[in-house]
């Protein structure tokens, strides 16, 4: 498992995961994309991966929006320490 050090809303958290390789496909086998799979999300020791899984609903006119905090996460991991 690694540990990478994120700022998130102001916040620098200590994520834990498991980096995954992009593989190129074939005609049979498709092709994967690089990801990197949380598995635990602290902050000052405090674990905050339940309250971090649960889609956040910021309720705006006309509509809701859903953001899913985990995968924000994983995408700014992947841009800042594995290039994506």
């Amino acid at each position: 498992m690694t540990e990478h050090i994120v700022e998130f809303y102001g916040l620098n958290l200590e994520v834990h995961g498991t980096y995954y390789n992009a593989k190129l496909g074939t005609m049979e086998d498709p092709p994967e994309y690089q990801e990197f799979e949380i598995e635990k999300v602290t902050c000052n020791g405090l674990d905050l991966t339940e309250l971090l899984e649960d889609s956040f609903n910021f309720k705006t006119k006309p509509s809701t929006i859903q953001i899913e905090k985990l995968e924000e996460i994983e995408e700014i991991i992947l841009e800042k320490y594995y290039g994506e």
